[in-house]
């Protein structure tokens, strides 16, 4: 029993392709999980599958500092995006923390796509566009299972995958005709002053 990750990275990549964004960036965690590589591939597939290059890919880790340093490294260092898609809720807090320190706002300089749709991303003054996990039918269909075995059922096991839906609110929108790719001759993403890359 699990989410169908790979749909999970698609489902984003479509709403973000239809909003006119063709430069995507992934914040992943780690792609030694098997989640997060699906969830990479489904992103990637829905791309290429609508004409587009994949999506750039950058690992941030498990540390919030060390997450928000990788990603203030990595826009200095490369082209803007359009839009970010978060893997994870750590991800999504991540880049929250480096789009504040940059002084970008949602939707008009960054589109973002949160994952797992906790309480806190509704709870805010732009509230968060997010990939929801279906934890509840998740627990309900394990327990089904299991009431099952314990009653005598013998068939034998499947695996059944839940699919995930987007919860759409303020902080995708399409692109804005000021955005920093839309202007390449532009510095991408200057740093504030006395911000220090580690």
């Amino acid at each position: 029993m699990s989410v169908d990750n790979e749909d999970a990275g698609a489902i984003g990549a479509h709403h973000l392709i239809d909003l006119g964004h063709k430069d995507l960036l992934i914040a992943a965690s780690s792609l030694s999980l098997a989640n997060i590589r699906q969830r990479c591939s489904g992103a990637t597939e829905a791309m290429r599958s609508r004409g587009l290059p994949g999506p750039a890919i950058v690992e941030l880790g498990f540390s919030i500092d060390e997450a928000s340093a990788r990603l203030s490294k990595w826009f200095n260092e490369n082209p803007p995006p359009t839009a970010i898609q978060a893997l994870t809720n750590f991800t999504t807090l991540s880049v929250l923390t480096t789009l504040a320190e940059r002084g970008l706002r949602m939707p008009r300089d960054m589109s973002l796509i949160g994952f797992d749709d906790y309480a806190w991303m509704r709870a805010r003054a732009t509230p968060l566009t997010a990939i929801f996990q279906p934890v509840r039918d998740m627990g309900r269909a394990l327990w089904d299972t299991l009431s099952a075995r314990i009653t005598g059922d013998l068939s034998p096991a499947k695996h059944v995958l839940l699919p995930c839906e987007i919860r759409v609110r303020a902080s995708t929108g399409p692109v804005h005709n000021s955005h920093p790719a839309t202007h390449p001759t532009q510095e991408a993403f200057p740093r504030p002053a006395g911000m220090a890359v580690r």
